[in-house]
Parts: structure tokens; C-alpha cells; sequence
């Protein structure tokens, strides 16, 4: 609720919007993102228009998970898709190309929604640390050069998010293209202990009166809270949500 509470107070701030979420490794940052705020503001969509999450890796442009996959996906979910080809040479053009494609977008949802007024745009970026590795900086200093013509103005509103890691956002906070740019930081804390039951549990909760219901046998989620308890650390987290989707891929066609 914090979050989205900030979400909607930049919105109806004046540009720019940088919002950073910060977190140790395994805070459950990714999560947060994936699983929690953008469903939520896509679901607002008089308001907001999210685009598919860019993961940068080695290739923040042309990636699997890049800027050009992200716009592309997020046409051919407006049943408006475009040419793979305009979108990589508008993201080649730079921010301003980019933002008149981007434009066609939020055209292209106002139409589908009927909305009064043309929603924010909502750029994720997940794992941003992965930026600035040696691997990868030359896509990930376009991809914020992008991303500083999107804020700079209001020309085309948009909300920029990141994750990234805490012990890594001194390189995001100082990173050239965004000198002179206010950001603002939501810091997520560590999970509790006490939260991982819920977390095994309370997927599986919501679909209790659905045609998808899916039992847990409590000797699981026992032995699960017991392999937490031994001390995994930061890993805890991203070792759970692994083995939790391996135990749905195994055994949830069968209901348990």
C-alpha cells in the first residue's frame, strides 16, 4: 500500500519520476515487482499503462527481456502490434523516437479502455545492478539515456521503476544520464520469519473456491519452514519461490 500510495503521489507530481525500490539480495525485490505492484497498477488502467518488465541481463535493448521486447509485447497486448522492425529502429533513434512510437501506445490503450485521459506510462526495469555490469554497460547506458528523454518532461508522463540491490544503488543514483534528476527510494525490508508460511499458504488460499483449487499437505509446508529455519540467509526467498514453482510444475495439474 506504501508503494502504490508513492506510485500515485508521482503521478501527480511534475516530472521527472524515478522511483527505486531497494532491498538486500533475496529480499524479495522481484517479487514485489512482478507479484505485487504492477498487477495492481495494470489493473488501474484508467490511470496507468505498464509496460512488460525489462530485465536487463547482457542485452537491455535487444534482449529477450529488453526495451524492444517490452514495447513489442506490450502493442501485441493492445491487439495493436507493430512491426518488430519500427519498434528496434525507434529504440536505435533514441528517446525522442521512442516516445512518438510510445505515443501510439497509450493512443492505442485509451481506445481500448475508454479512458478519459491518456494513463501514465509505467517503465520496470528488475535487477537493475545488471545495468551497470562489464558485460552489459553499453546497452544499459542507452537504455537510461532512453529512459532520462521519457522523465525529463511531460511531454509523454511516465514512471520509471527499478529494482536494485541496496549495495548497488549508489551506481544508479550517479549514473550520468540522470545528473541533476531527483529519484526517489522505497527501501523493502528483510521478510520475516514469520511471513513464509503465508507465502507458501496464501497462493494456493486464493483459489480455494476456484475451479483451480490447490491443496497443501501441512508436513510440506512444516518441512519447507524447517529448511528456512537452518539458515539460508539472504537466499532464503529465491531458493523457496524455486522450489515452490518445481513442486506446482510437478504435482498441481493434480489439485495437491
Amino acid at each position: 500500500i506504501e508503494a502504490l500510495d508513492a506510485i500515485r503521489g508521482l503521478r501527480e507530481r511534475a516530472a521527472p519520476r524515478l522511483l527505486a525500490i531497494l532491498g538486500a539480495s533475496g529480499a524479495g525485490k522481484s517479487s514485489f515487482l512482478r507479484a505485487g505492484l504492477l498487477p495492481r497498477l495494470a489493473r488501474d488502467d484508467q490511470n496507468f499503462l505498464p509496460l512488460p518488465v525489462i530485465r536487463p541481463e547482457r542485452a537491455a535493448l535487444r534482449g529477450d527481456d529488453g526495451l524492444i521486447a517490452s514495447i513489442d509485447a506490450a502493442f501485441a497486448k493492445l491487439g495493436s502490434a507493430q512491426p518488430r522492425a519500427r519498434v528496434r529502429n525507434a529504440v536505435q533513434g533514441g528517446g525522442e523516437a521512442v516516445r512518438d512510437l510510445l505515443r501510439s501506445l497509450v493512443s492505442a490503450a485509451v481506445t481500448k479502455t475508454l479512458a478519459r485521459e491518456p494513463p501514465m506510462l509505467v517503465i520496470a526495469i528488475d535487477q537493475a545492478e545488471e545495468l551497470f555490469a562489464a558485460d552489459g554497460a553499453e546497452e544499459g547506458e542507452q537504455l537510461l539515456a532512453i529512459l532520462r528523454d521519457l522523465v525529463k518532461a511531460d511531454a509523454l508522463p511516465t514512471l520509471v521503476l527499478f529494482t536494485i540491490r541496496s549495495d548497488s544503488y549508489d551506481a544508479l543514483e550517479t549514473a550520468k544520464p540522470f545528473e541533476g534528476m531527483r529519484q526517489h527510494a522505497f527501501p523493502l525490508l528483510p521478510m520475516p520469519r514469520g511471513a513464509y508460511q503465508t507465502i507458501i499458504e496464501g497462493p494456493a488460499a486464493r483459489l480455494a473456491n476456484t475451479a483451480r483449487r490447490l491443496s497443501i499437505e501441512p508436513q510440506l509446508t512444516e518441512h519447507l519452514l524447517k529448511d528456512v529455519d537452518k539458515g539460508s540467509g539472504s537466499d532464503a526467498l529465491p531458493l523457496l519461490a524455486f522450489t515452490l514453482e518445481q513442486l506446482y510444475l510437478d504435482y498441481g495439474s493434480g489439485g495437491a
